[in-house]
């Protein structure tokens, strides 16, 4: 009989630690099957393996009796209120991610820029610079769970965070870029946790909206088609390793390298989008310069305007603003620059320029419209 009360109590002891309050009375009334191994003296690793099954399968359905546990996405499981829907589930702002487990379970969150500068101070202006640089901080379940007692959910699997990458900033959808106040950090978990039909599943769990809309919703589309695709790999992943386990929770040492493969992707992706963007914007303002207006300002030039370089034997084309173009005598667009009126003059009173005659500007005039940009 003594075998039957320490299950007992073992069963107490799960629906006491598990998420969402399974009812006592049922508990007493749960049915398992139980495999008990008689030989040898001593235990062996596959007794041991076993009795680690049995315990999962106890907290398996000790978890089911207390109705749908399976934990929403974009949440965590606060164990202090033995809920998903308290107001430590989410994060108090958009700037905050999650740092791990009070003792009594409570959920803790705090600003990404503190937790930076605590773990990478030498990086962490890099959060504010412009453009901002995308940074990521790890962490490990033990690190997240190392202040959790037992009691309040330290051991339970109902809802497992394996470890966790924490990144930010991204700029807000909703609001102009360059302002720090509108930036958002997230928290992406590997989370090992009973679904609704008490099931264990893995499942990456992406946390940071604190008004209600969803984590990924809440960012610019760019960011957030970026961060969907790392996150669908991710989970893929996630499902091979745990596959592989036959549905168990992976070591810790696998989920180290998920956690590494994450952080690196992460930064590498939006480093690369930053890179793009940037080129684009580069490109916005080539569009600006004399290089782009050189065949606009040659098919719009006066007699006037036209010049001849007397050392490299090339047309001269003075455009608005200072804009200055270089042709060779077939009409090939050689350089373009900005020279200043009274440089022109200079130049011209030097005997580096000299106005075209009225043949030049007729020959000009013949070419110039088959004008061609130089070879890039």
């Amino acid at each position: 009989m003594r075998i039957l009360k320490d299950l007992r109590r073992l069963c107490r002891l799960i629906a006491e630690q598990s998420p969402g309050a399974a009812d006592p009375a049922a508990v007493e009334r749960l049915e398992t099957e139980l495999t008990i191994e008689l030989s040898g003296e001593r235990l062996s690793n596959r007794t041991r393996g076993r009795a680690r099954q049995l315990v999962r399968r106890l907290e398996k359905q000790i978890t089911s009796l207390g109705g749908s546990s399976s934990t929403p996405l974009g949440r965590v499981f606060c164990y202090r209120c033995e809920s998903a829907e308290c107001e430590h589930a989410t994060p108090p702002s958009g700037h905050d991610v999650f740092v791990g487990y009070h003792a009594t379970g409570r959920a803790e969150w705090a600003s990404f820029t503190t937790l930076c500068l605590e773990h990478r101070p030498d990086e962490a202006d890099a959060l504010y610079a412009d453009p901002p640089r995308l940074l990521t901080e790890t962490s490990t379940a033990a690190e997240l769970r190392v202040d959790q007692l037992p009691a309040f959910g330290a051991r339970s699997s109902a809802y497992e965070v394996l470890g966790q990458v924490a990144v930010g900033y991204f700029y807000d959808r909703s609001r102009p870029t360059g302002r720090s106040s509108e930036r958002r950090a997230l928290t992406i978990q590997i989370v090992h946790r009973v679904n609704a039909k008490g099931e264990p599943e893995g499942v990456l769990n992406v946390i940071g909206a604190c008004d209600g809309t969803d984590s990924l919703g809440a960012l610019r589309d760019d960011d957030a088609q970026t961060l969907a695709d790392i996150v669908r790999q991710g989970e893929r992943r996630l499902a091979s390793l745990l596959h592989a386990r036959n549905g168990s929770s992976a070591p810790p040492d696998r989920i180290r390298s998920l956690l590494g493969w994450l952080a690196r992707s992460l930064e590498h992706s939006f480093k690369q989008m930053q890179r793009r963007t940037k080129h684009a914007q580069e490109r916005a303002r080539d569009s600006q310069r004399p290089t782009q207006k050189a065949r606009e300002d040659a098919l719009r030039a006066t007699p006037e305007r036209l010049y001849i370089d007397v050392d490299a034997d090339t047309f001269v084309v003075a455009g608005p603003r200072g804009r200055t173009h270089v042709f060779t005598l077939a009409g090939r667009h050689v350089t373009s620059l900005v020279v200043p009126a009274d440089s022109v003059r200079r130049r011209v009173s030097g005997n580096r320029w000299r106005r075209a005659t009225a043949s030049e500007w007729s020959a000009f005039s013949e070419v110039c419209v088959a004008i061609t940009d130089p070879p890039s």
